[in-house]
């Protein structure tokens, strides 16, 4: 039912896009900006049925946004800037909808739930679980399994090792607005920049023990990682590739520790 519906709108959409001429960058963006979708306003209570049909819109409105980029980059409208785009729009769609959903979801090293706040969730799973809940498409059984390099490098495709907590945060706050993953010595998360807030998305294994969102500064876990491996999830990464051209994403299974 839920894919049967994602494919109407698909259609209906489809039938109002001119396959006509490129535009210009500026009109893409404002084509595409007119719908985004709506931040989590306020919690519901996760007993309620309430809870999942509102995550089951958050997902659709974003498929739904997927697939008309999709449309805009087959007619060969404006790649570059669609790229640029599905970026900065996946940024906003895991940190702001998605990820919200899943705070509070015990953490568990074997956990693999798809489902937000039932059963638990294990540090990989919850990198590969909401990236493909974006839309991307992806085993999140196999991305999640691998060694928290070669996640990084599936998603982002570079990554740049850094020794040193301090100097972790230091690289950082030098780098733009974007969502990046990380991965630690026994751990990985995403890591999101917004002006001068840098915050740490994650299924910790020690307090608070759930998925949660805390502040670069305030997390316990960071600072117990020697190895930092950070990768950006920007227009020239697999996963915004895959998400805009509608391929599954490749994994990288050569990476060890």
């Amino acid at each position: 039912m839920y894919q049967m519906l994602v494919l109407s709108l698909f259609l209906w959409s489809c039938i109002f896009l001119s396959p006509t001429e490129p535009v210009e960058s500026t009109t893409v963006s404002e084509s595409i900006k007119s719908d985004t979708i709506p931040l989590l306003q306020q919690p519901i209570a996760v007993d309620s049925k309430a809870f999942y049909q509102q995550y089951e819109r958050l997902r659709l409105n974003t498929h739904l946004k997927q697939f008309h980029c999709q449309a805009l980059y087959d007619q060969g409208f404006a790649k570059d800037s669609l790229l640029a785009f599905a970026a900065v729009y996946l940024h906003h769609a895991i940190r702001d909808n998605i990820c919200p959903f899943w705070y509070g979801t015990p953490w568990d090293y074997n956990g693999y739930t798809a489902l937000p706040r039932q059963g638990t969730i294990a540090c990989g799973y919850l990198v590969s679980t909401t990236l493909q809940h974006s839309g991307v498409k992806v085993n999140r059984y196999k991305l999640a399994q691998l060694y928290s390099h070669a996640i990084v490098t599936s998603i982002c495709g570079e990554a740049l090792t850094i020794t040193g907590f301090e100097n972790f945060k230091k690289h950082l706050s030098a780098l733009p607005d974007g969502l990046y993953v990380v991965g630690l010595d026994n751990h990985v998360g995403w890591i999101s920049i917004v002006g001068n807030s840098m915050t740490f998305i994650h299924s910790s294994y020690i307090t608070p023990g759930v998925a949660c969102s805390e502040s670069i500064d305030q997390s316990i876990v960071l600072p117990l990682s020697q190895r930092f491996v950070l990768g950006a999830m920007d227009k020239n990464s697999p996963a915004v590739s895959s998400w805009l051209k509608g391929h599954p994403l490749a994994l990288t299974t050569t990476i060890r520790p």
